[in-house]
């Protein structure tokens, strides 16, 4: 209490609520159209992750996208590096798990969250007080794998209306006017994609399938060139080179021309012959 009686709060960015002018996304969140109209609202929303009211951006994804908004605060998404709409690393377009494994065998430390609320407050108060050069991103050179893996061009079928629910159920009346799409969602683990869970790199089925990926992509290929026989009629050494070609019965005539012969275009192998013919005949 004051002289002047009780103090009024004017700043609420004391209290940790963040405003923006600009939200940080990626291209592919952004949509085709190069002239995007953006709705803002201050304090608008509580952010996922840190559960910190922050400005919310809504706007539409493309000519043919659906709109979608922010969902985490700037403060979390500079922190991880990611969008604030889809959670991919705004570098390399991949799966925070993903890229957080390839940077650990680089040496470089991942940057995390506490799990209790006053923890995450705290350690994004520190954050806010360092500068960006302090962020182990862009140091170090990329791995060779994350330049494998790295999806450098937008992917906007990403942006897509979401499948109607009332559809799925049997029930959806408005026919080709309903903004979602009617279709049956298709099953398997892509279908349980938590926020929290791509935020923090932990179980995100996306980043599972890369990782699958990745130790296909990384095994060394197998030799699968059968075997072949060289003219003569054995087996070829690793000095003498395959042909692949047999000679004809009875050898070829020497000082004539050689012509190579394959089996299969024998007659008699292939029916032809004509004493055959004239046996079926009779």
């Amino acid at each position: 209490m004051t002289e002047k009686g009780y103090r009024i709060a004017a700043d609420v960015n004391k209290e940790g609520w963040e405003k923006a002018s600009f939200p940080v996304l990626c291209e592919t969140c952004l949509g085709d159209n190069p002239y995007v109209r953006m709705q803002k609202e201050d304090y608008g929303v509580e952010c996922k992750i840190c559960v910190r009211p922050f400005t919310i951006f809504r706007w539409k994804a493309g000519t043919r996208g659906r709109y979608k908004a922010t969902v985490i605060c700037q403060s979390c998404a500079k922190m991880k590096n990611v969008c604030q709409t889809c959670l991919f690393d705004l570098e390399y377009g991949l799966p925070v798990q993903v890229r957080d494994k390839f940077m650990e065998e680089q040496g470089l430390n991942k940057l995390s969250l506490p799990p209790s609320k006053i923890g995450r407050d705290f350690a994004l108060q520190e954050f806010q007080k360092q500068d960006d050069s302090s962020l182990p991103y862009g140091k170090a050179g990329a791995h060779p794998m994350l330049k494998r893996l790295a999806r450098m061009t937008p992917y906007y079928k990403r942006n897509e209306a979401r499948i109607c629910t009332f559809y799925v159920k049997g029930a959806c009346n408005r026919g080709q006017d309903c903004p979602f799409r009617h279709e049956l969602p298709e099953g398997g683990e892509l279908a349980n994609q938590k926020l929290r869970d791509r935020f923090h790199g932990e179980n995100d089925p996306v980043a599972n399938k890369m990782m699958r990926r990745a130790e296909e992509m990384s095994k060394p290929k197998e030799d699968k060139t059968a075997d072949v026989f060289s003219i003569a009629g054995g087996a070829t050494s690793s000095s003498e080179p395959a042909t692949g070609v047999v000679p004809p019965p009875g050898g070829a005539a020497s000082g004539s021309t050689y012509r190579p012969y394959y089996p299969s275009m024998d007659p008699r192998a292939m029916g032809n012959s004509p004493l055959e013919g004239e046996a079926r005949d009779k």
